[in-house]
């Protein structure tokens, strides 16, 4: 069969990341952390090209499937959550999405969101803790085939413990040191005693170690069943006439891809080297589906090799054959069987596994956090900024049934960034290098910033163009590339407390009490006349002031871009945008609401902010890229009583300053759209703008929420205030 006849329908790529800095070292080596690049584990500039040059053959590869610019119908990104992981699939993406081909001509580079979870929730792509696996691994140390290997290695690892002054180095643990001096041999820094001899030996037993990783069944369908499992997921919704993405990519670890690997039954002991690519494919000819896999394991090769899976008759697999081998060995809930069958779990890992690894109308907002130790800002020293801001200018979120302009009328459908957003978020990226020059290096260092957005695409588009513009394309790390790669993490909308987008059973009580309060049934009826004029002019039913069913931001952001319908007059436009106000006010007047969805962001802030106080390890940024309630909701916690519905890009600080040996914080809101001129509030308790820490941990540490998850879930009885 020649693949060539065949229309590819979608793509599925899981690569290893790029070329990086030792994940650790040893007593004698004269290498420290100091030493390499940004530290321990972080992507290097080799690794950056590395990714942008594959990212080049994929636009090659698949460029029969996908747009020239970027479209979040078709492509979707996973990463894990390390920061070498991150930066990989962002210079991948540079790499796919040339600066040629982007959305918006005044900024440099394509925004596109990067999906991720943490590590302890991380099934899919396998750097989760499983105390199943770790047992496997304990039966394996005992089978005859380690003994026999171990008791081989023996004097090669007594001379070991010698050079490096470590002790007890078995088969188990020597990859730490396979692995430095490895990196340190790329770059040229490695010892005198590690020979070519020496190096050769490191390399056989690091191929064993992989060759034992994934010896058992169980241990290849908890560890690379999840991503196969996600892969055939997606061509079978293909198959079913289903709208699929036609490019999935995960960015992960060697350990990954020699998971995947391992479960489809690909057996030759390797590590999987830097950027190489697994490739699963899904072709069509007429009516029946083909799956072909093909490994890519020599960096910066664009001729991957394809396999003949065990039971296909061809390279070119057909469907229905590849589900009925693999589908039976897919695990079951990963997190269930990852569960100890033993008690207690034993917690020693394999030595090859990384060491170191619902829609609401929103608008973006910022929050800067300022700590100073005076009265006089000028003379304070800046130590840590802490930025919450909304993300930029979007397409609606929904529409109504009279409505002319449908999904398909805006660009990359509803809900998402427009080029607009990634202007107004490129200027502020811009702002905030004004703002935080004198504590941030030009280049990016990931032990200075930290970026957290919630999972939506707009919200991580929106960091990734506020990045751009913090660290302009002439101060990146990399001269070959034309902007600075920069890892963004964040958590699953349903387990997100930090940003207030899971759900949460007690807010939602609170609000619909809310909804029966004489004030708000009062304020209903006064809108009532409007509501039917509404319900006219869209033919949509039932409209109250608790069911706007996404009218005012259909109608108001068709407005910011000349699509609005004849009869959203001015008065018309001005009667939502105090509706809207209105539901801002009443979402957060209740102090529970404010502690459980305003709370978990500024109490993250005031850990930070603590840990630089007592000189533990801190970030001199923090940004979190969230929505237009998050940010009232850190507004409503800080009782700075603002009732109204904060604008794109708008934005929160809370900065630290120090003074003497006196801490303050200050904070300043942006609430107009491009605008340089925040607004500092004096806090509630504090005698001056510039509030000291001692005072502000005093108001507001009483007032965080324990663990936000379990007080979601309390029931107590709810007293609604009479003003409401």
């Amino acid at each position: 069969m020649n693949v060539y006849l065949m229309e590819l329908i979608a793509g599925h790529v899981l690569f290893r990341h790029g070329d990086r800095t030792p994940i650790s070292t040893y007593p004698t080596d004269p290498m420290k952390e100091k030493d390499w690049p940004n530290g321990y584990g972080q992507l290097t500039s080799t690794g950056i090209e590395q990714h942008h040059r594959l990212g080049q053959y994929i636009r090659t590869r698949y460029e029969s499937i996908l747009n020239a610019t970027f479209d979040p119908r078709e492509i979707v990104v996973r990463s894990t959550d390390y920061d070498r992981t991150l930066m990989s699939a962002q210079s991948n993406l540079i790499g796919l999405y040339p600066a040629m081909n982007v959305t918006s001509d005044k900024v440099p580079v394509q925004p596109i969101p990067i999906h991720t979870v943490p590590m302890s929730e991380d099934f899919l792509l396998g750097v989760n803790t499983c105390p199943r696996y770790d047992e496997i691994e304990q039966g394996v140390y005992q089978t005859d085939e380690f003994k026999r290997m171990n008791a081989y290695y023996k004097p090669f690892f007594e001379k070991l413990q010698v050079w490096t002054d470590i002790s007890n180095i078995t088969m188990y643990n020597a990859w730490d040191i396979a692995d430095t001096i490895f990196v340190e041999h790329l770059y040229h820094k490695e010892p005198a005693w590690a020979t070519e001899e020496v190096r050769n030996n490191l390399t056989a037993i690091n191929q064993l170690s992989f060759h034992f990783l994934y010896l058992d069944d169980d241990t290849k369908r908890i560890r690379g069943g999840p991503f196969v499992q996600d892969v055939w997921s997606n061509m079978n919704q293909s198959k079913h006439g289903f709208a699929i993405p036609k490019l999935k990519m995960y960015s992960a670890h060697d350990t990954t891809v020699s998971a995947a690997l391992a479960f489809l039954r690909i057996n030759y002991p390797h590590q999987p080297q830097y950027a190489s690519a697994l490739f699963i494919d899904l072709y069509k000819q007429n009516q029946t589906y083909y799956v072909k896999v093909e490994y890519l394991n020599v960096t910066d090769s664009n001729k991957p090799q394809p396999y003949l899976l065990e039971g296909c008759p061809k390279v070119e697999c057909p469907l229905d054959i590849f589900t009925a081998i693999y589908q039976p060995r897919f695990p079951g809930k990963v997190e269930v069987e990852c569960g100890s069958k033993n008690k207690p779990p034993i917690s020693k890992c394999l030595p090859a596994v990384i060491h170191v690894v619902d829609r609401k109308p929103m608008y973006i907002y910022l929050i800067f956090f300022v700590l100073c130790t005076c009265a006089n800002a000028s003379r304070m020293k800046l130590i840590a900024g802490h930025v919450i801001f909304r993300h930029g200018d979007r397409t609606p979120l929904a529409s109504y049934p009279s409505n002319l302009i449908k999904e398909e009328n805006w660009p990359n459908g509803y809900g998402q960034l427009t080029s607009i957003g990634i202007e107004q978020q490129y200027r502020l990226g811009q702002y905030l290098r004004t703002r935080y020059g004198s504590i941030l290096s030009s280049t990016f260092d990931p032990r200075e910033i930290f970026v957290r957005s919630t999972d939506f695409d707009r919200t991580l588009m929106s960091a990734e163009s506020n990045l751009h513009g913090l660290y302009h394309q002439r101060n990146i790390s990399n001269n070959r590339m034309s902007v600075q790669p920069i890892s963004m993490h964040t958590e699953r909308a349903a387990n997100d407390f930090l940003l207030g987008q899971n759900d949460c059973p007690i807010v939602n009580r609170i609000t619909n009490e809310a909804y029966q309060s004489e004030t708000f049934k009062q304020l209903n009826e006064f809108y009532q006349p409007f509501f039917e004029k509404l319900q006219m002019w869209t033919n949509a039913s039932n409209i109250t002031l608790y069911n706007t069913q996404h009218i005012p931001d259909s109608v108001l952001v068709a407005h910011i871009h000349n699509k609005a319908p004849a009869w959203a007059t001015e008065d018309v436009r001005k009667t939502l945008a105090e509706i809207n106000n209105i539901i801002f006010y009443f979402s957060f007047v209740n102090d529970t609401v404010k502690r459980i969805r305003g709370g978990p962001v500024i109490q993250d802030i005031w850990s930070n902010m603590n840990r630089s106080v007592h000189h533990d390890t801190f970030y001199k940024l923090r940004m979190y890229s969230a929505h237009d309630t998050t940010v009232s909701a850190a507004l409503a916690f800080l009782h700075i009583h603002y009732p109204f519905q904060p604008q794109y890009a708008s934005a929160l600080f809370i900065d630290l300053y120090k003074q003497n040996q006196t801490y303050y914080v200050k904070v300043e809101y942006l609430n107009v759209t491009d605008s340089n001129k925040p607004q500092p509030y004096l806090l509630e308790g504090c005698p001056k703008v510039e509030c000291p820490l001692d005072i502000f941990t005093t108001i507001y540490q009483p007032r965080f929420p324990g663990k936000a998850e379990v007080e979601c879930e309390n029931k107590p009885s709810i007293e609604v205030p009479k003003q409401w």
